[in-house]
């Protein structure tokens, strides 16, 4: 069990006084000196009153402990449900169809998302492609085999707009695991991005602090290895720039850790090593809400108290 407001725990001293206050009251030697019950009444007031039962106090208890909202972990039974949510953003700039990995970083990306599906049977995942604008492809969902449908759509040349606003679609990233209200979150970047501005990085910083702010974590997979590369898109060919730097500076402001792709599952096993300490964060807010229960029986041993006393 845990409580996501423990500190309501203290009141808990508050009625311990308060009922040991009353035993006391109750051993008045007034209440025996004086034999009518009328008189006693009306010398004493309510220091004749008999203390109140048991069921009161418990009562007052089971409030408090409704106050620290706790909730109980559901172990073994929901072994197989996970809280994570995971949102994955994959570049969709022009530098993408770069071919120092092959066949291309984009398609490599494309092969790396679907081994992070492989992994996240057990999670939510949602996705974002990032080009001048972000669009969210697809909402957070257990429905791996639409996002697996999504994946071969993911191409720098059908993106509306060229480009890579990093900080867009890190502030997308975010609004889906803060609206669907994820207890515990992770946001992927699959990208060969670099910042071309100070405000550029400033803003994509601004973003990755957001996200760990929010208690989540953002990971980046860096998707090249040459630094300077020409690349051909729409009959036009670029020198494209890749700052492996930024993107580990990146990460670091957004709590997570910084990879280089690799062909085997190495990378994202230090991705998902670096995430598992998002649940202790999260863990105090986790499991099933008993809260309204114990007030409901608090509730019902107060009325019974009450009719007592009537």
């Amino acid at each position: 069990m845990n409580f996501v407001m423990p500190w309501f725990g203290l009141l808990f001293g508050l009625l311990w006084w308060m009922q040991y206050r009353s035993a006391q009251h109750a051993q008045s030697p007034w209440l025996t000196a004086i034999e009518s019950a009328e008189l006693r009444q009306h010398l004493l007031g309510d220091a004749s009153v008999t203390p109140r039962g048991w069921g009161f106090w418990l009562a007052l208890n089971l409030m408090v402990l409704a106050l620290m909202q706790p909730r109980i972990d559901l172990g073994q039974s929901a072994q197989y449900r996970s809280n994570m949510a995971r949102v994955v953003v994959m570049d969709l700039s022009p530098s993408m169809l770069a071919s120092d990995l092959s066949p291309s970083r984009a398609k490599r990306a494309q092969f790396k998302l679907r081994d992070i599906l492989a992994l996240s049977q057990a999670d939510r995942v949602a996705l974002v492609g990032m080009a001048a604008a972000s669009y969210v492809l697809s909402p957070l969902t257990e429905d791996q085999r639409t996002l697996e449908l999504m994946i071969d759509g993911l191409d720098p040349e059908l993106a509306p707009v060229p480009g890579g606003n990093v900080a867009a679609a890190l502030d997308a990233a975010l609004s889906l695991l803060v609206g669907e209200g994820a207890q515990e979150g992770q946001v992927i970047l699959l990208s060969d991005a670099t910042a071309t501005t100070a405000g550029d990085v400033e803003r994509a910083m601004a973003a990755a602090s957001s996200i760990n702010a929010a208690g989540y974590q953002l990971s980046v997979v860096g998707t090249a290895t040459d630094s300077k590369i020409q690349v051909n898109y729409q009959g036009m060919s670029e020198l494209t720039q890749f700052d492996p730097a930024f993107l580990n500076e990146l990460a670091g402001a957004g709590g997570g850790a910084y990879v280089e792709m690799r062909a085997d599952d190495g990378d994202l096993a230090q991705i998902w090593q670096q995430a598992s300490g998002i649940g202790s964060r999260a863990g105090a807010g986790s499991g099933q809400a008993i809260g309204p229960y114990v007030l409901l029986l608090a509730l019902l041993l107060l009325a019974i108290s009450w009719r007592n006393w009537a």
